[in-house]
């Protein structure tokens, strides 16, 4: 009888094997870090911007069924409108239209602003907001846009206010997955 040597079996992968497969998954998480940081950014500044639109009709709502004046702003450590829209922002009612929190019974809700990114508004000097006894927008209209730390064109998010006191999110209106403001040009930070 005759014995053969049966086929030698290899178990493992070779050092060539291991160094392309190493590289391709790093390729693949670079890849895929980026784009869940960018996903992570819009997903904070939509939510961010869809709580200021609450915030802003919320306080439309009140103006109408008050009948008086509601202010929205950020208020600094004297409970006076500050134009630093990175604060807590408070709507309140303000019947003598002082732009200020006279008493804490005026307060009527108040949201934070997310740690993911930072809120501009436009004019860039805009201390405050204000609805009119009737839901229009008191003095001019105008805009928060939202930021996010590692801005990109697609994470940016607008909320604009009409004088008529409509309140809407701004749009991806060409498809090229960066919205536009309210002239159809590309939000800007």
């Amino acid at each position: 009888m005759f014995y053969t040597e049966s086929p030698r079996c290899e178990n493992g992968f070779t050092l060539v094997e291991l160094i392309v497969c190493l590289a391709l998954l790093t390729i693949f998480l670079f890849a895929t870090t980026a784009s869940y940081n960018t996903l992570v950014a819009r997903h904070a500044g939509e939510t961010q911007i869809k709580a200021l639109a609450r915030l802003f009709h919320s306080a439309r709502s009140e103006a109408i069924r008050s009948a008086q004046i509601i202010t929205i702003c950020p208020l600094d450590e004297n409970r006076v409108c500050s134009s630093d829209w990175n604060r807590t922002i408070s709507i309140f009612t303000d019947p003598n239209n002082l732009k200020r929190l006279t008493a804490r019974a005026n307060l009527l809700q108040e949201v934070n602003v997310s740690e993911y990114g930072r809120i501009r508004s436009a004019p860039s000097t805009r201390r405050y907001f204000q609805f009119t006894e009737i839901g229009s927008a008191r003095g001019t209209m105008g805009n928060l846009t939202w930021c996010a730390q590692n801005d990109t064109a697609e994470t940016r998010q607008q909320l604009i206010i009409t004088l008529s006191g409509r309140v809407r999110l701004a749009r991806d209106m060409d498809g090229d997955g960066v919205r536009e403001k309210a002239d159809g040009s590309a939000i800007s930070c």
